[in-house]
């Protein structure tokens, strides 16, 4: 039985009624279908397609892809992160910068210079290099995640580069600026900035902390989700022992150890806002909450402790992190330096008679013997001393 629409086989008429004709078959699994116009146009396209198909000489045009914006990109980006990275929402400032110049624009179109431009603009608006490179990596990351999902074939802005910046920067307190700070901070943020003063803890790590984390026999606290991915422990002085046994919950099973007014688990944002809020009233902008935990890793430098404490403390995997502090506790550089005296003073009889070798020490070596003269002092810090 032929076929009712026979006649007009390998055409169509889209929409009806309109004389507008389109080819329409199928070649070797693909349909093909093309906008040509008058109905005996379009047969005559249709026997010429179908015969370079039975010949094999017939070559598809290929299908144009969809070309996306920035915008879209951008916007599949912000919610890959949400919902992945442990910090929703940071990257979203980051990228209104981007999304204002280039929200509108073919995502394939942006040439190195155009972001350069950008990174220039903030300059000048006063943003630190350091803020501008973290911008710059977030949007690569938008292009790295469409390349590597193949929505887009390349990168055009990987050739960009971001500019340096010294990241060795320590801002720490000193007992008079964190006597100010306390004094200006809300009372319910104390106990999690003394916590953070006293073990180094991030911000992060501290807000995701349930009291089935914190051990008060074994006088240890437990990270279950760090930066670094990895669970590790964290000791308590007592300092900080007395801060969290005067918290409530601690009987509740799965409730946070820090809480907001309502008692719910309190919010980095919040955190952030009130915190940002005592440190301008105490006049020690631009301090950050991240810095108590360099207030921590500074203070043990100060008082001696040596590189593997701090990298064990701080939960770092390697040394690396931890050379920001160097200056602050140069014991053993001192003693390198002073090693070549000693040794110059026996090759060739040097005098020193009158000169106080005291007076040349860092405060740190001075500081890190027995003390009060009762003692010898630690024979790494140079020669033994006698009993006074």
């Amino acid at each position: 039985m032929a076929r009712k629409d026979g006649i007009n086989r390998g055409i169509r008429e889209i929409p009806l009624g309109s004389g507008i004709w389109w080819v329409d078959f199928w070649h070797e699994g693909k349909r093909i279908r093309k906008k040509v116009g008058p109905k005996a146009q379009a047969r005559a396209v249709y026997e010429r397609l179908k015969t370079e198909s039975r010949l094999g000489t017939l070559v598809p045009k290929p299908v144009r892809k969809h070309e996306p914006l920035f915008g879209e990109l951008a916007e599949q980006y912000i919610r890959y992160a949400d919902l992945h990275h442990k910090r929703k929402g940071d990257d979203t400032p980051r990228l209104k910068w981007w999304l204002d110049a280039f929200g509108d624009k073919l995502a394939l179109t942006l040439k190195p210079y155009m972001v350069e431009e950008v990174m220039e603009k903030m300059n000048k608006e006063g943003y630190k290099p350091a803020t501008i490179a973290r911008c710059l990596v977030v949007l690569k990351a938008v292009y790295n995640r469409a390349v590597k999902n193949e929505i887009i074939e390349r990168n055009p802005i990987a050739r960009v580069f971001a500019p340096k910046f010294d990241n060795s920067l320590v801002r720490y307190l000193t007992t008079d600026q964190e006597e100010r700070l306390f004094e200006a901070l809300p009372e319910r943020l104390h106990p999690i900035v003394t916590v953070a003063l006293h073990t180094g803890c991030r911000q992060g790590e501290l807000l995701k902390l349930v009291w089935e984390d914190v051990d008060f026999n074994a006088g240890t606290i437990f990270l279950r989700d760090t930066k670094s991915g990895d669970s590790r422990r964290v000791l308590m002085n007592s300092k900080v022992q007395e801060v969290l046994l005067a918290l409530p919950g601690r009987d509740t099973p799965g409730a946070p150890v820090f809480t907001d007014t309502l008692g719910g688990p309190m919010e980095g944002r919040n955190l952030r806002r009130d915190f940002d809020r005592a440190i301008k009233k105490a006049g020690l902008a631009p301090f950050r909450f991240h810095d108590l935990r360099h207030t921590f890793a500074s203070r043990l430098a100060m008082m001696g402790a040596n590189d593997r404490t701090l990298q064990t403390l701080l939960g770092h995997k390697s040394q690396r992190m931890i050379l920001r502090y160097a200056h602050l506790g140069p014991t053993h550089l001192w003693n390198a330096v002073e090693g070549l005296a000693s040794s110059a003073k026996k090759r060739i009889g040097t005098d020193t008679k009158g000169i106080s070798s005291e007076g040349r020490k860092p405060k740190s070596v001075e500081n890190t013997g027995a003390g009060n003269g009762i003692r010898t002092r630690d024979p790494r810090l140079g020669k033994a001393m006698l009993y006074r």
